[in-house]
């Protein structure tokens, strides 16, 4: 099971430190239970931190952000946002994407 960030404090010492991968996601949202087990195990493949952001519990910190839809997916290298996607991926799309900044 991801590690969910429960604070701003803790999203930032993450990203500024490690190759991570956030999902913003919902307890309601049926994308975003498709999308957790997926982007697990890709990120456990890739040696990647994995780590989700419950909007409800954090509303400020997920409007602060701009988050408008879930699941909302950010990923981090070098301490920088490399890129950012919204809705479900599969397998497949996933290993793509992360070939690129983790490959």
């Amino acid at each position: 099971m991801p590690k969910e960030l429960l604070n701003e404090q803790a999203y930032k010492e993450l990203t500024e430190n490690t190759k991570c991968v956030i999902q913003f996601t919902a307890d309601w949202c049926g994308p975003c239970k498709t999308l957790k087990p997926v982007l697990e195990n890709t990120s456990e493949e890739f040696g990647i931190d994995y780590r989700t952001v419950n909007i409800d519990s954090n509303r400020e910190f997920a409007m602060s952000k701009g988050i408008r839809s879930v699941p909302f997916v950010e990923i981090y290298s070098g301490g920088e946002l490399k890129e950012t996607f919204v809705g479900s991926k599969n397998k497949q799309q996933l290993n793509e994407i992360f070939s690129i900044y983790f490959g």
